[in-house]
């Protein structure tokens, strides 16, 4: 991508390059903190990303875009249970270990860091909101960026305008990414640069959340309306900037990630259930002997004290 915008050949050193940029931007923002830093880049990440989506779904094909979405959203429903515990017995093509196991190990890894940092930002709210945000608001989010994105593409590979598949095999992802948004009728270098700000911007979040929560859990006493200190908040963003520079450097494939995350995620797993079923068993010592009433009047005060 940069090298197109910017018209330099892609190389080793443009690629550290970026891990580079992308890792000075969240070290900056965790450094600053939450409110200064995160919030804001948050922020604009959304607000760009909606521009971008938008975009796409204005000058697209709107019609089809808003009807595939509908029947992503409808086969998603329907066929979930199904293809979470699909194992390809008969053929074997390896597509369930590759991606549907890596992606629940996925998220199964992701899961203490981005617990510990939605429960820091949603101070205030009660466990049914932030629960119902979580799960509705993630899953909405889902279905518009995918189906705006892959139903355009998608348009453009059936009306022929663009051999998506053909370049995706040839070339790789970012070439055909290139190739689809050069369909827009705006200027190449300015939806590119758009779609670059939203991926460095998406990156750089998440690697701040990850940072801070990791921060968090290794602070020694530190309170609930405590942050971790900023430099060793920076600690962990350059700790973080490493992973993806070693892997580089060794040129490991995409599959030494993927191995990685499935051999993490699930033991951790086990650890997850623990955690559950001690949540419950705190609820019930705490909170068994209050009635409905008494805990919204509770929730009520701590909303007013603060």
């Amino acid at each position: 991508m940069f090298s197109n915008l910017f018209g330099i050949q892609d190389s080793f050193g443009l690629q550290v390059g970026i891990i580079v940029l992308i890792s000075v931007i969240f070290s900056l923002s965790s450094y600053i903190g939450i409110e200064k830093g995160m919030r804001k880049i948050s922020d604009t990440n959304i607000y760009v990303a909606i521009i971008l989506v938008a975009i796409l779904l204005i000058t697209g094909p709107t019609n089809f875009i808003l009807k595939y979405i509908t029947n992503g959203i409808g086969l998603h429903l329907n066929q979930f249970i199904r293809m979470a515990t699909w194992t390809d017995p008969i053929s074997n093509g390896g597509f369930p270990e590759a991606w549907t196991v890596f992606y629940i190990c996925f998220g199964i890894v992701y899961t203490p860091l981005m617990a510990l940092f939605i429960t820091k930002i949603s101070k205030g709210r009660t466990l049914r909101q932030m629960v119902a945000s979580v799960v509705f608001g993630g899953s909405f989010g889902c279905w518009i960026l995918f189906g705006i994105n892959g139903g355009y593409s998608l348009f453009t590979q059936l009306s022929g305008e663009v051999p998506f598949l053909d370049i995706m095999e040839k070339s790789g992802g970012p070439s055909a990414i290139i190739a689809v948004l050069d369909t827009q009728p705006i200027p190449h270098t300015i939806i590119i640069a758009i779609f670059i700000v939203v991926t460095i911007l998406f990156l750089a979040t998440s690697l701040d959340a990850a940072a801070g929560s990791l921060a968090s859990t290794a602070s020694e006493n530190l309170s609930i309306d405590e942050s971790p200190a900023p430099m060793f908040r920076l600690f962990w963003c350059l700790s973080l900037s490493a992973i993806p520079l070693a892997m580089m450097f060794i040129k490991a494939p995409l599959s030494a990630l993927q191995t990685a995350t499935i051999v993490t995620g699930l033991p951790f797993s086990v650890v997850l259930i623990v955690f559950v079923v001690g949540l419950l068993r705190w609820f019930k010592q705490d909170y068994a002997h209050l009635s409905k009433q008494d805990i919204i009047e509770m929730h009520k005060t701590h909303v007013m004290n603060e």
